[in-house]
C-alpha cells in the first residue's frame, strides 16, 4: 500500500488521498490516512509527528517566514483571518521585532536621503 500519493483541492483545504479507496469507491477515512502518515514517519526514522502537528508546523513557519496571515488563513481553510491569528499568535509575535526593524530602517533611511 503506498502511503500518500496525490493531493487535490477540496473545499478550500487540501485533502490527502491514498492510491486505494474503499471497495465502494468512497474516500478513505481520515484516521486511515493519519495512521499511514504516522507509519511512514516511523519507517523513515523521523521524529514522531502527526498530520495535525505537520499542519501546525507549516502554519507557524509560513508566518515566521513572512507569509501574510490572510493568505495562510485561505490555505488552511479557516473561516477568518482572526481565527488564524488566534491560533498562531506566537508566530506573529516572533516577527514583530524584525518588522519594527525593517520599518525603522525604511524611515531612517528615507530621512537620511
Amino acid at each position: 500500500m503506498s502511503v500518500i500519493s496525490t493531493t487535490c483541492e477540496f473545499d478550500g483545504a487540501v485533502e490527502f488521498i491514498n492510491d486505494r479507496r474503499t471497495r465502494d469507491g468512497s474516500p478513505i477515512h481520515p484516521q486511515t490516512v493519519s495512521e499511514a502518515f504516522e507509519k511512514a514517519v516511523k519507517r523513515l526514522g523521523l521524529p514522531k509527528l502527526s498530520l495535525q502537528g505537520l499542519r501546525h508546523t507549516y502554519a507557524t513557519l509560513a508566518l515566521e517566514s513572512g507569509m501574510r496571515p490572510w493568505d495562510l488563513s485561505d490555505r488552511l481553510g479557516h473561516s477568518s483571518v482572526a481565527f488564524t491569528l488566534q491560533g498562531y499568535r506566537h508566530a506573529v509575535r516572533a516577527t514583530q521585532d524584525s518588522a519594527a526593524e525593517a520599518a525603522a530602517a525604511f524611515i531612517l533611511g528615507a530621512s537620511n536621503a
